[in-house]
Order: structure tokens, then sequence, then C-alpha cells
């Protein structure tokens, strides 16, 4: 097309001698210019192209024998193939036409501008020769492939979301969001945070355009990600350069691409977040329609033909059909910023972990963060952006069950919709706020008293975002004195009214007195009843851990580690207050089984490791069997593991086929592998599977009746009461009867070990060793003092928790990519700092 145009340019320049021309002639020749100046003056500034192949470094390889000065550009819709193909000249300016189908976040202004940038840094491909081609590969190369690396540094774009499901017709505003985001350009890539099936029937459905992630944290009660974890992920994102994580009901149009690129251009390191604008979906009388292939069409519900994008944005700016959600429930919609290895931090310290769309403390923590930390410019875009929740009906809070979709795995959907309900979840993450916040304005704490906004202004004929600062003068070129300005042409405020932004209520938030207690949470919690009723599997059996505080980071490594195996019926008895509030945060299922602090032993205990051997150790370790007994009395079997155990396998399906009824089976605490497992004394308590049945609620309430008479541990009562006090109870080398006959029966060493037993943990490599073996887990015993676990548990990678970032160590995560000494400093720095 080029090499044509150019020769009809070539002759048309030669010709001097005037040819007469028919009337037919001049009268299509003037149809021509008229309708070519009508599309430049009228239509072409409001086209949209969909799909963009024509780059403009490709652009500039395929017009190297044109310099800029010999080029006339045209802006058009790419999908307008008539007009791509029309060699366009006016009386004017008989330069060769380029058509450019531009992307379709780019007005014409801005089209123009990026054409031309990459033409000027072709320059020399531009106006090499045929002959100096042939002669200067060399040179030719190095300016391509100087071309190709400024095109990787254009701006792109990764989405993350977090849906809970896409099924059924109540999460048709997902879909349709999904969809919107789909029909950007140029299209971002998709990232969908959860495992439910549905989610990866849209990444089939989009193969390529749209992948699925389930490595985040999510709260184990009703199965809501954990935002501190979807903001790490994010923030962890590789081959992009801007993240933007977003509710999985809000719809994007075109604008987020010219003001992403607006704040690239403008600011080193941001964040730019969007306030929370509703439609109701009824109200909507457009759709997004994938037609296959990953084309996406916008069409009119009336008239079910397709529209461009803009009439859609023109509606939704001026027919007042946006709303605000009540203040109560009002947070963010949107949040984006760059990334890269060398952005700056987006917090100095880490993020608090909150459960996603329960309430909006999470988007206030990061406000506030932000402000106070000063490390990268934050920009309020809910004035300018439409950015907006397509919801079947209002959102509630009360409601999350219904816009994210069921939790899989729960027993039945009533449970589950009581643990959507539940106010502790609310309670928690205001816990988590107002302790970082707590008795403290922003003010006192010298905090910028100002945030930049990105406003539209209208600027005929093109869009035109500017930055202005939200209380003193900007120092950036582009400034605009009014945050009320229109969109476009045509178009209003999207605003509904007048209120202030979520982030502009933030900033005038007086000081913080509100303090949430840990009683206030367990108040409010779900009871050990409904926990059991959640979390149990078909058999009624749970796997049952218990810890202090102290040990809570060891608990939440074991917890990390029975999430990626699996196993969904864990239950965590918190044995002091401090460690309830630590795991409820974490989205954890806690109860709090231990006394009340108001006892004068049991008080003296928190906040202490109780090493082993010492009063406190003995006291805590009773609580245990205590705790497994009242469950068993409920009807549940229980799976109970120390938290120093290390699990390679989920054993409960093992142990469930190869035991039956009046049965006990028990880890043997013998080291020497030579020696019969149940030797003197060599029931280990801190492994075993316990049913419900009356023998085994017969031995448990003797071994608690017992332990209450001793000043030692529990271990020695289950020696006592199960295999007699000087061991006459044992039956060869595997077995004790208990006396109502109940069957003790040991665990295979081999499978089962202690700390000492085959020798594991002395292996170069402990999980290629327990793997050869089969082993179902590992014991961290044997081996005293807290630290001296934690330091073999690290150093033989064998730790699953990230103590800075808090959540667990996924694949993204800079920890899974570190050496073992590395690994073992980093973590250990935050274990006991």
């Amino acid at each position: 097309m080029v090499g044509a145009l150019r020769n009809c340019w070539s002759r048309s320049v030669k010709r001097t001698k005037p040819r007469c021309v028919c009337p037919a002639v001049i009268i299509t020749m003037a149809a021509i210019v008229l309708v070519t100046w009508l599309l430049n003056i009228t239509v072409l500034p409001s086209l949209y192209s969909q799909i963009n192949n024509n780059t403009p470094s490709l652009i500039a390889v395929r017009l190297r024998n044109f310099s800029l000065s010999e080029l006339r550009l045209v802006f058009v819709n790419k999908g307008n193939i008539a007009l791509q193909q029309a060699a366009v000249q006016v009386e004017d300016d008989d330069r060769p036409v380029v058509v450019y189908g531009g992307l379709e976040a780019e007005t014409i202004e801005e089209q123009g501008e990026n054409l031309k940038k990459s033409l000027q840094s072709e320059q020399k491909i531009v106006e090499l020769s045929e002959k100096e081609r042939e002669t200067s590969p060399e040179e030719t190369s190095a300016v391509t492939s100087a071309s190709q690396q400024q095109q990787q540094q254009l701006l792109s774009v990764t989405i993350f979301s977090a849906p809970l499901a896409y099924s059924g017709e109540e999460d048709e505003p997902k879909r349709q969001a999904l969809l919107s985001w789909l029909h950007l350009s140029p299209r971002p890539k998709i990232v969908l945070l959860g495992n439910h099936s549905s989610l990866h029937e849209i990444s089939k459905e989009f193969a390529g355009m749209v992948s699925v992630e389930d490595e985040i944290d999510y709260s184990s009660l009703n199965g809501l990600p954990m935002f501190h974890s979807m903001v790490a992920r994010a923030h962890a994102a590789v081959d992009t350069n801007v993240s933007v994580l977003i509710r999985a009901d809000v719809v994007l149009l075109q604008d987020i691409m010219p003001a992403l690129r607006k704040m690239s251009a403008t600011f080193d390191d941001w964040m730019l977040m969007s306030g929370q604008l509703v439609m109701k979906r009824n109200l909507l009388p457009f759709k997004f329609v994938h037609k296959g292939g990953g084309i996406v069409f916008l069409e009119s519900t009336i008239t079910g033909e397709a529209v461009i994008e803009r009439e859609m944005a023109s509606y939704v700016g001026s027919s007042g059909k946006l709303e605000f959600l009540q203040e109560e429930e009002e947070g963010l919609n949107m949040w984006a910023w760059n990334i890269g290895s060398k952005s700056a931090p987006l917090f100095s310290i880490p993020m608090p972990p909150f459960v996603f769309t329960a309430g909006y403390d999470h988007d206030s923590w990061v406000v506030r963060s932000f402000l106070q930390d000063g490390l990268r410019a934050m920009v309020d875009a809910t004035d300018a952006l439409l950015c907006f929740h397509l919801q079947q009906q209002l959102h509630s809070r009360n409601n999350i069950a219904a816009n994210n979709g069921s939790s899989s795995g729960s027993s039945s959907s009533s449970i589950a919709s009581l643990f959507y309900a539940e106010e502790w979840q609310h309670i928690a993450n205001a816990r988590s706020y107002y302790h970082a916040f707590r008795n403290m304005s922003l003010y006192e704490r010298g905090i910028p008293t100002s945030i930049w906004k990105l406003i539209a202004c209208k600027d005929p004929p093109t869009i035109k975002l500017c930055v202005s600062g939200a209380v003193s003068n900007s120092s950036v070129s582009c400034y605009c004195s009014s945050a009320r300005q229109s969109l476009a042409p045509a178009f209003i405020n999207p605003m509904p009214t007048n209120k202030q932004t979520f982030l502009e209520r933030e900033m005038s938030k007086p000081t913080l007195t509100k303090v949430i207690n840990v009683s206030a949470i367990r108040a409010s919690s779900p009871s050990l009843d409904l926990l059991l009723l959640k979390v149990a599997d078909s058999s009624k059996s749970i796997v049952l851990v218990a810890a202090t505080e102290p040990y809570s980071e060891m608990l939440l490594s074991f917890a990390c580690q029975a999430k990626s195996l699996g196993v969904q019926n864990l239950l965590i008895a918190a044995f002091d207050e401090k460690l309830y509030e630590y795991a409820i945060l974490q989205g954890l299922p806690v109860f709090f089984a231990g006394k009340d602090s108001s006892s004068s032993n049991e008080s003296s205990d928190v906040n202490k490791v109780c090493s082993f051997g010492t009063e406190c150790f003995r006291r805590t370790t009773k609580l245990k069997s205590q705790t497994v007994l009242m469950i068993l009395k409920k009807g549940y079997n229980v799976l109970w593991s120390d938290v120093d155990i290390v699990w390679f396998r989920n054993p409960l399906p093992y142990l469930q086929a190869s035991y039956g009824a009046g049965t006990l089976v028990v880890q043997s605490d013998e080291p020497d592998v030579k020696l019969p497992a149940n030797g003197c004394g060599r029931i280990n308590s801190g492994f075993y599977y316990a049913r419900a049945d009356k023998l085994t609620i017969t031995a448990f309430s003797e071994i608690v009746e017992h332990a209450k008479t001793t000043n030692m541990s529990e271990q020695p009562s289950f020696n006592h009461v199960l295999c007699g006090e000087w061991g006459q109870n044992r039956i060869q080398g595997s077995q004790c009867n208990y006396t109502n006959g109940l069957q003790i029966l040991f665990l295979d060493r081999l499978l089962f070990p202690n700390g000492i037993a085959h020798g594991y943990w002395w292996f170069p490599n402990v999980t290629e060793a327990c793997a050869s073996n089969g082993c179902y887990m590992l014991h961290n015993n044997w081996i005293r003092k807290m630290e001296n676990k934690v330091n073999r548990q690290l150093s033989t990678r064998l730790w699953f928790y990230d103590v800075a970032g808090r959540m667990c160590i996924h694949s993204w995560n800079a920890l899974a990519s570190l050496g073992n000494e590395q690994f073992l400093q980093q973590v250990n720095a935050s274990t006991f700092s």
C-alpha cells in the first residue's frame, strides 16, 4: 500500500500539463474531500478501535523511505476497512497518507504524539536508503534493537481480581466486569485469584488472555481472600509495569488507560485509587458480549445492535444512575500502581491481615499508610474515571455471600451464609486497623495534608486528564483548578453528588480514639459448635492443633502447610487471648480454649515461652487433653497434632482407612528404632487419632482426671492410663490394651517418625529423605527451646510462613527464591525481632 501511495504521489508531482477532467470525476473527488473533512472534524475524534496490530514501530519500519515531513497522518477506527484502504489527498496537502488505527485509549492528539515519537526514535531507519541498508546491516540491527527495547518499555498492565465464583445469574455482574476488562485496548493481562472450578472454566474460555492462580491466603472461616495477600501478589507481578487490583464486579471503561499513562508520565512512584460508585444492572441499557475467540463487543440491550463504548460512557456519566454506597459501607473500587525493580515499596511497615470485602478498614489502612509514609504519590481518581460496581442490587456488607458467590467446601449453604453474615470479621478488620492508628490523628503524625487528584478537564475536541493538588497548587505543568469539570463534551461529572470522596473523608477524619478489645471479637465470633459444623469433614473428623502466643508463628507455618496439602478441616484451640486475636485476624478457624486471664496461675503464663519441663509447660499441656475430651463428647473424631510437627502428606485418610472403631492410634516417642515402639513411657501425646466412641471418651476422661493429680505434663498421664503405671498393659512391640478393651496402637516410626527415629533431621535434604520412605509427618521434638525448633525448620526449608509479610510463603514470594542460608537469615530476623 505504501509503495502504491508513493508511486501515485510521485506521478502527481511530475505532471506539468493540465488534463481535461470530466464532471463525474470532479464531483467524485469533491465528495471524497468533503467526506474526509467531515470525518476528521466530527467522526474521527470519537471513534475507538477494539483491536490494534499496527503499532507505531511497525508503521515506522514500513515507511522507512519517507521522512517525517513527507507524511500526513490520519487516525481512524482500525475496524473501518474502507477508511484504512483509502489514499486520501486534499487540495492543500498532497503528501502520502498514513492511516493509523490507534489504540482505543488514545485521543487524536495522543495518537499523533505517540506515532511521531516512535518515528523519531527510528529516524535512522526512516532515512536509510535501500543501498545504506544493504551496506550497514550492523547499524540497522542496532537501531531496530533500540526500537524494540523502547517498545518493551511501553505501558503494560496486569489486572488482578479475586472473584469467588462465576456461577449462575447472580454472578452475571462479575462476568460483565470481566468482559469490560477484556474490551480495553491495549488489552491487559488478567489474573483471577481463586480456586473455584468456574474460574478455570473462564480461563479456558479466554485461553491466553485470562489465567487463574490460587496462591494467596484465604480466610478459612468463609473462604474470602485476605486483602494483604492479594496486594502482595499483585506487587510481585512480573512482565508488567502496572498492577491493577480491582473488585470482581467493577466495570472499567477505556478512560482507565490514559489515566494510567498519565500517572506514569507525572510521577516516578504512584498509587491510583478510585472510590466506590454503584449502578444497578437493570438500569444499564448496555452489555458486553463475547462472540468467541476472545473478541468482545458492546451491545445495546434495547436494540441488540453493536455500539461504541463512548455511547455507554456518555450514558453512565450523564444519566444520573450512578449511586454512592452508604458512607458506612463505602470504600475503594480499584487500586493501581507502578511496579518494577527500581520502584518504591508500597508501605514502610507490613500490612496487617484483612479479610477482603469485610467492611472497608483495609482501604482506610492503605490510605493512611500512604499519607504517613510518603513513599508514593497517592492519587484520587474518583472524580475522573467511570469505574463502578455493576450490581444486581445495592451492595450491603451483610450480603457479601450473594455478591461474591458461595464458598466451596462448606458443609451447607446455610452454614456458609452464617459465616458471611457474622459481624466478627468486620470487628476483626477494624481491630487490625485501629491497632495501627489508635489515638493519633494524621496531623499528630506529621503527615502531609494533601493528596493528588486526577481530574477530567474539558478541552474540546479531546479528553484531557490533569493531575491537581487537593490542597496546595500543583507543581506539574498540567494543572486543573476545578475538580468538577466535565469528562468530555456532552459529558457531566460522573460523581452523583458533590459529597467528599472516600479519600477526602479519610483526610479529614479526627483523632482515632476507638479501641476494640479482644473480648469484643470473642463475643461476636462463631461458637465452637458452629466452627465444628463448618470445618468437620463428612466423617465428622477434624484436625486439631493448639498453641499459646509465643508459638503463633510456628502455628501459622503449620497452618500454611496444611492448606497447601488440601487440609480443609483444621481447627485451632487458642490457649491464651493473644494467640486467639492473632489467629482470628489471620482468618483462621480458632476458638478460645484457655483459662480466663483473671486466674492467677494461668495469667502468669501469658506471653511466656513455656519451654519443655517448665511448670507453665506442664500446665499448658494439660489443656490439650481437656480440649480433645470436650470435642469428643460433642461427637467429633479428633486427629491431634502439635504445631512442631511438619506434615508432608495429609495422614487422616490413611488413619481412617487403616484403623477402625475401638482403637486409639498414637505416635511412638522411642528414638531407637531397634527397640519396641511401645517401650515404657513411650506414648507421644503430640500426635494421635481418637474416635468419638464410648471407649475412647472413657479413656480420655481418666487421662484428664489423672493429670489433675500430678505436677507433671499430660504425657505421663497418657502412659499411666493407657499402658499401665509400669507398662503392664503392653502387648508385643506395638500395642497396649486399656482396661475397658480400647486398643492403643503405635504408628510405624518409618512413616510417623519422632525427632530422632531414622535420623531424618540430619539428612542433607530432609524432604527428599522423608519422601523416599513415604513419611506422612516428622516431629520436631527431642530438641529443647523454641528458637532451636524454628531454626531447624528454617535451615531445612520446612518453614512455610512469611513472618514479615504475615502470610504463607507462595511460589511468587521473594522468600521462595532465596538460598537456604539467606532464607534462614531473613525469616529468622523477622521471627525473633
